[in-house]
């Protein structure tokens, strides 16, 4: 059965919500890195890792390109801009409405002792 097919702003969300994606976006805040240099700190075959470069690809928040034998990948993220502005929009529209406080409790009267 084929897979639905997902908006690429559902395909962002879908790339961000796995730990392993978001530890390679931030190492490519450093550069561009090959594939192999990412993947080296995950205990996971390579074709295992190209699975997430490939999602990071497809949600179009990474891009490669190989040079001979080697895929060298660097940090796009335009694509997350609609995501970003969703979550912007989501931040204003929550600060903008105050919680509504319970009312505070009435204080009990001490009943006046009968004597």
């Amino acid at each position: 059965m084929p897979k639905p097919r997902t908006s690429n702003f559902d395909r962002v969300f879908v790339a961000l919500s796995d730990p392993t994606r978001r530890a390679v976006l931030m190492k490519l805040l450093d550069g561009p890195a090959t594939c192999s240099d990412l993947g080296r700190p995950y205990s996971m075959a390579l074709p295992s890792f190209m699975q997430h470069i490939d999602m990071l690809e497809d949600a179009g928040l990474i891009s490669s390109y190989k040079t001979g034998r080697v895929r060298i990948c660097k940090l796009t993220a335009g694509e997350a801009k609609p995501a970003e502005e969703w979550i912007r929009k989501l931040r204003a529209a929550a600060a903008a409405k105050k919680p509504a406080r319970a009312p505070k409790p009435a204080k009990k009267k001490k009943a006046a002792k009968a004597k």
